[in-house]
């Protein structure tokens, strides 16, 4: 193992656009008509020159499973880190 690791972060917007069905009161869709805060996808990698790992977080309440397996499929092909569930 080496005796140093390296971290790095990235953190790109994804609020949806005005007008994108988003979730309103009482778990009905209905479109946005503003941003009130701006969502954020984050990711925390470390590497110690053996090993990688990165920590995912988006601004959302949930993701469908489909969604999540595509996500984690285009992680490991860009980045050569498999893919794991958090439970």
């Amino acid at each position: 193992m080496s005796e140093s690791i390296s971290a790095g972060v990235a953190r790109v917007n994804i609020t949806p656009s005005v007008g994108f069905d988003n979730m309103g009161d009482y778990l009905r869709l209905k479109p946005a008509i503003g941003v009130g805060n701006e969502l954020y996808a984050k990711a925390l990698v470390f590497d110690d020159g053996e090993n990688r790992i990165s920590i995912v977080t988006a601004d959302i309440i949930g993701f469908p499973e489909d969604l999540v397996s595509n996500i984690r499929r285009l992680i490991e092909q860009l980045t050569g880190i498999r893919g794991r569930t958090s439970s």
